[in-house]
């Protein structure tokens, strides 16, 4: 861990906006909405939406002569071979279906950069990677990690507090056989969740790590997935 990375047991956010960071240096303790400038025209729709992403076969595959089972149709349909020729091919509609030589931003610009934007605006959001063991996964959110560090950062340049210092702090956890584990702290395990007086859910005792600039929360983020189970 880096020495100078300073540890805290609590994000120090407003209980009722927990979207406010506040300013430093201590002197000045007034209240910041970092996005408050009209990036979002409208408020998100809370709808979730899925996308299917290719790999290209691998090496492995490629020698043993695996022939792919899918077809893409569309940007949006995807059909799939059945092993009994004489059944129809099933078929699968997405909102967007990126195939194997689909450049990463691309992926990111239309499945992560929205919900990137509107989670520092105040909106909950998420980004779930499924899929069997081998289908890119981890590889993938790899590609995307670094996308969303710039984003977080470009944006906190853009908001209408330029001459503001921002305090960002970053945690990283697993979900794993229904255990909440710490994973920059490997001792601080089987964490539980608590319910807030304003419904928000925290993980307890859960350990964040003050980050001052772009590649110390990629050092951050990039640990964690390291110490992944």
């Amino acid at each position: 861990m880096n020495r100078f990375l300073k540890s805290s047991k609590s994000l120090g956010l407003n209980k009722l906006n927990p979207y406010y960071y506040y300013s430093t240096p201590k002197k000045n303790n007034s209240k910041i909405n970092l996005y408050n400038s009209n990036y979002l025209e409208k408020s998100p729709s809370s709808h979730i939406k899925v996308f299917c992403k290719f790999r290209p076969l691998n090496e492995i595959e490629s020698m043993c002569s695996e022939k792919e089972v899918m077809k893409i149709e569309s940007s949006k349909n995807l059909l799939l071979k059945t092993e009994n020729l004489s059944k129809s091919i099933q078929k699968f509609t997405f909102d967007e279906i990126f195939e194997p030589n689909s450049h990463i931003l691309s992926f990111y610009n239309k499945a992560c950069k929205n919900i990137v934007s509107n989670t520092l605006q105040g909106y909950n959001g998420g980004i779930i990677f499924y899929g069997e063991s081998g289908t890119g996964k981890t590889f993938t959110i790899k590609q995307i990690i670094p996308q969303i560090i710039n984003q977080i950062y470009e944006e906190i340049g853009l908001s209408d507090c330029e001459k503001e210092l921002f305090k960002i702090e970053a945690a990283v956890y697993e979900i794993y056989k229904e255990q909440i584990n710490d994973l920059l702290h490997m001792n601080n395990i089987n964490l539980n969740l608590i319910e807030l007086k304003n419904k928000r859910v925290i993980v307890n005792n859960l350990t964040y790590y003050e980050v001052n600039n772009e590649e110390e929360l990629s050092d951050i983020i990039l640990q964690g997935i390291t110490n992944k189970i």
